[in-house]
């Protein structure tokens, strides 16, 4: 435990850059979904040919109301 307590001492800086980075890189893959609006959705859906709509929550909710033929 000493020699941990050493290497972060005199290495502060480094592992400041690297939990930077690793912020960096975590933000880039979650800001890289594609959310589109529900009338995105809609035009999307009446101009594809061979568009999905994968209605991926719980049953419950899927009972309250869905999108016809997700």
């Amino acid at each position: 435990m000493e020699h941990l307590n050493v290497f972060v001492e005199t290495n502060w800086v480094m592992i400041l850059m690297w939990v930077f980075l690793l912020g960096m890189i975590i933000n880039s893959f979650i800001k890289s979904s594609n959310d589109i609006s529900p009338q995105q959705a809609v035009q999307l859906m009446s101009h594809e040919n061979g568009s999905l709509v994968l209605d991926v929550r719980e049953d419950s909710e899927y009972q309250t109301g869905h999108i016809k033929d997700s």
